[in-house]
């Protein structure tokens, strides 16, 4: 009996040993009176810290809930095993979270997953900084920052969803979203306003150098997102994006600004080409002091952005060159059709079935019933079922041009 209840024993230990790590729930509330052990919203830790040690020192992706509320700290919250981070739980108003050091992000993520939903980030020196890592953002809000919004490093994903980036600068990255390194960046329904880069892209930077050594370029795709008076001193106003396959759906670019592609701007390298897919996407009123009014495409001697351009819209965007294409795009896409474009003279036109009409577009880049633009697109090239409203494509006897459905 004893031999056979030793081996029942061994067997149940070491079955307990490869049972996977249950992860916890902890809960943060400041205003909370119990027992400060984070078990229980009448027992939540007062203070984000104390929930992120506890969750960095267990095995397993903890839930950490955090009540409605304003949150300080001083010092970043340092995770270093995968969590998720929700906010605005308990009383119906948001979770905001600053650090009032100015010498610190808010949150850094170490080699590890993290997602975040419902949280306010505000003002502070940066919201998030992550490396080695996957991130995701999901409903919430980053205002404010001074060095950089999100400024990710070497992570295999970055995902934002349903997002808004409003007033955040920064000196030498994206006033919004920086990626260097990083296998893709994965932009849904999010809003970008009025964040101001010193060097490239207002709104978000993605730099893949790496690239050249691997031969394989980062992927960039964003999908129903609207970017508004965003701007950047070198290039890409919204947006800049080197060395990456770059797909661009069901958005809106206005009022963004830069030297070099008021709205958009994409390199290759060297040694090497890039890819730019833009499918139902509506660029106007972006303004480039030198070159490439709407798109600056930066290509490298035999080394091109290999560019195709589907059911867009590029409509009096501006540039200083007497050359009126430099006021659109500073060169033909390599693909370019059902698209309506003006400022483009007597040059030829590339592609199939473009016009230059007037789109007869509404302050927010919609298009009014009488458009030129509806029922005009090819219904195969756009890869999602949604415009940037989310209502459902092909209304009529064709999808409309631009990021709208009529």
């Amino acid at each position: 009996m004893s031999k056979i209840f030793l081996t029942l024993f061994t067997v149940f230990t070491l079955f307990c040993y490869t049972l996977p790590a249950m992860a916890a729930n902890i809960y943060v509330d400041a205003g909370a009176s119990g027992g400060n052990t984070g078990t229980s919203w009448t027992d939540a830790y007062t203070n984000i810290h104390d929930a992120v040690a506890d969750s960095n020192a267990t095995a397993g992706a903890d839930n950490i809930y955090v009540a409605s509320g304003y949150y300080a700290s001083t010092t970043p919250y340092i995770f270093t095993d995968a969590a998720t981070f929700t906010g605005g739980m308990l009383y119906g108003f948001p979770t905001t979270l600053e650090n009032v050091s100015g010498t610190s992000p808010i949150m850094e993520v170490q080699a590890t997953d993290l997602d975040v939903t419902e949280v306010e980030f505000f003002k502070s020196r940066s919201h998030i900084v992550a490396s080695v890592s996957g991130i995701r953002f999901n409903k919430c809000h980053f205002q404010g920052a001074f060095d950089g919004s999100v400024k990710a490093h070497w992570c295999w994903l970055v995902r934002g969803a349903g997002c808004g980036f409003y007033d955040n600068r920064s000196m030498w990255s994206a006033g919004g979203i920086t990626a260097e390194d990083c296998n893709l960046v994965d932009i849904e329904q999010c809003k970008f306003r009025g964040n101001i880069s010193n060097s490239y892209g207002g709104a978000i930077q993605v730099n893949n150098p790496s690239s050249l050594a691997s031969g394989v370029l980062g992927g960039f795709k964003c999908e129903n997102s609207t970017f508004t008076r965003n701007r950047a001193a070198r290039a890409g106003g919204a947006v800049a994006a080197k060395l990456t396959t770059s797909k661009l759906a069901n958005s809106v670019f206005r009022r963004n600004s830069s030297p070099f592609g008021g709205a958009i701007a994409l390199a290759c390298g060297a040694t090497m080409n890039a890819k730019m897919y833009m499918v139902n996407c509506t660029i106007f009123g972006n303004n480039a002091r030198i070159e490439g009014g709407g798109i600056m495409l930066f290509d490298s001697g035999a080394h091109l952005i290999q560019t195709e351009i589907h059911n867009s819209i590029l409509w009096r965007n501006w540039a200083s060159p007497a050359s009126v294409l430099m006021k659109q795009v500073n060169r033909p896409p390599n693909i370019f059709t059902h698209s309506c474009v003006t400022g483009w003279g007597s040059l030829p036109w590339p592609g199939m079935a473009n016009f230059a009409w007037n789109p007869n577009l509404m302050p927010n880049g919609d298009v009014m019933p009488f458009s030129p633009c509806v029922d005009s697109g090819a219904v195969g090239v756009n890869p999602t079922m949604f415009d940037i409203t989310m209502t459902p494509r092909v209304q009529g006897s064709s999808i409309d041009i631009g990021a709208f459905e009529q």
